[in-house]
């Protein structure tokens, strides 16, 4: 049997710099486990998406190196290139991580452990207006949060996500949107819509707990526009890792795809890198799956 090729993709500014610093510690378990792999440092973010795509077509398996940003990048190369996804979780949040490695704190020479076993997951990919995000999407006080969480590089962790969505509770403003598919037609005036792929975002944030990366759905989290005492009590229960109740926030399952309008452009997030949303989004999952090296019991 052949064995695959593996190429680490590190990213030189994941959580501050903390990220390539971790793995270089660990250079020796790496070249010990994987002699033949390659390992690539990223420092210039503006080509990272055209050397990872490079590196897709050489290698069987890139493994991301870095926070959700850094997956994030890498997984769409791999889905793009029918090629396999692996993780070592070292950034902020590591949210994806979450729904592969569910014992996502382990020691690194674990995770080199996991790779070497290669067990693999086929993980939905949803896309918005073409684009593939691979945990969720926020849109309003989340992609918000998520921009200033990106612009905040002297906190790390939970605390940068703290930090960011009480700056944002100052800042945000709601709006209205409408979401439509062929069993439904909302219209709200919201602080935030999450469509979600996985159940946790921002580290600890359990915005849609019942999501499920495999299952062929989608998952929309809508926090209607109530008062900011409110919205502030339901972040405070968030970042406390409570799970927000009908009360705070409305979900709705969908199998596959739906339209979201907005009345006016909205910051948005695809797994913690922002942009914009158009006035009119169509929300679909890919026929094509992402292959994912996920977590097995170490023997």
């Amino acid at each position: 049997m052949e064995v695959p090729s593996f190429c680490f993709i590190v990213n030189e500014h994941s959580n501050s710099g903390r990220a390539s610093k971790t793995f270089r510690i660990n250079t020796a378990l790496v070249d010990a486990h994987f002699p033949d792999a390659t390992v690539c440092y990223i420092s210039n973010l503006d080509t990272m998406e055209t050397v990872v795509s490079d590196y897709s077509k050489k290698y069987d398996v890139l493994v991301a190196c870095g926070g959700d940003g850094t997956v994030h990048t890498v997984a769409k190369a791999c889905w793009l290139a029918a090629k396999t996804l692996g993780v070592i979780p070292l950034g902020s949040g590591n949210d994806f991580a979450k729904t592969i490695l569910p014992c996502s704190k382990l020691k690194f020479e674990e995770y080199l452990l996991i790779l070497k076993k290669a067990a693999i997951r086929r993980v939905d990919v949803p896309l918005m207006n073409g684009n593939p995000f691979f945990n969720t999407l926020g849109i309003g006080f989340d992609g918000l949060t998520n921009l200033y969480a990106s612009n905040t590089p002297y906190l790390n962790g939970n605390l940068k996500y703290v930090y960011s969505g009480l700056k944002t509770f100052i800042k945000a403003k709601p709006f209205k949107a409408r979401i439509s598919d062929n069993q439904i037609d909302i219209e709200c005036h919201c602080w935030m819509l999450v469509i979600a792929n996985g159940a946790v975002e921002g580290g600890k944030y359990k915005l849609s707990p019942k999501s499920i990366n495999n299952d062929g759905k989608i998952e929309i989290t809508v926090v209607e526009a109530y008062s900011r005492i409110k919205l502030l009590y339901a972040f405070l229960l968030l970042t406390l890792g409570t799970t927000l109740s009908d009360r705070f926030s409305k979900m709705y399952t969908l199998n596959g795809s739906c339209k979201i309008e907005v009345k006016n452009s909205q910051i948005l997030h695809y797994d913690g890198e922002t942009g914009r949303t158009l006035l009119s989004n169509t929300i679909q999952v890919s026929p094509n799956k992402l292959y994912v090296i996920e977590y097995s019991k170490i023997s």
